[in-house]
């Protein structure tokens, strides 16, 4: 008899309740020393810096509020666009991965967008945003007032780099249809 078949006979006898029970024992002594009552054992992984966690000292090196504009699509698409460009900013002292939050709305559209970007280490980092499209019936001003911030955010702060608000000119709105 080799020693496979005398292991499998062995365990063969050993009635299932047995099994069960040692089973169940093992479960509740393991949750009970990991448990936050105890605390002997941390079994959750190790999570610091996880995306979110640091600070980074920032500034901006480009002024989008700026450059927003409304004009006309191409090819008779018969919309607006809310041309949105990116924000650049300049990071240095990065500890951990904090992230840059870029936020721009223009509430006389209902329009309200936020973009971020991950900072892994000093430099310049750019946080673009797409153009938003708009009926021809939405955009009925020439202009419109949007709100710009930039921010450098993690779960241990949230810093403003800057806070713009700025007039939004809708460029090229007389057209075949009469706007």
């Amino acid at each position: 008899m080799s020693r496979r078949d005398r292991l499998v006979e062995r365990l063969a006898a050993v009635p299932v309740r047995q099994v069960q029970l040692a089973v169940v024992g093992l479960v509740l002594f393991v949750l009970v020393l990991s448990s936050p009552v105890l605390g002997a054992v941390d079994l959750t992984p190790e999570t610091r810096d996880r995306l979110g966690d640091g600070t980074a000292a920032a500034t901006l090196a480009s002024s989008p509020a700026e450059d927003l504009r409304i004009d006309r699509g191409r090819f008779g698409t018969g919309v607006f666009y809310l041309r949105i460009p990116p924000a650049a900013v300049d990071v240095e002292s990065v500890t951990g991965r904090p992230r840059v939050v870029y936020r721009v709305a223009v509430p006389g559209l209902g329009f309200e967008r936020t973009a971020t970007a991950r900072v892994a280490e000093s430099g310049r980092v750019r946080v673009p945003m797409d153009a938003r499209a708009f009926t021809l019936a939405a955009v009925d001003n020439e202009t419109y007032r949007a709100a710009v911030s930039v921010r450098v955010q993690s779960f241990e702060t949230d810093r403003v780099v800057a806070r713009r608000t700025a007039t939004v000119p809708v460029e090229n709105t007389t057209t075949w249809s009469g706007r």
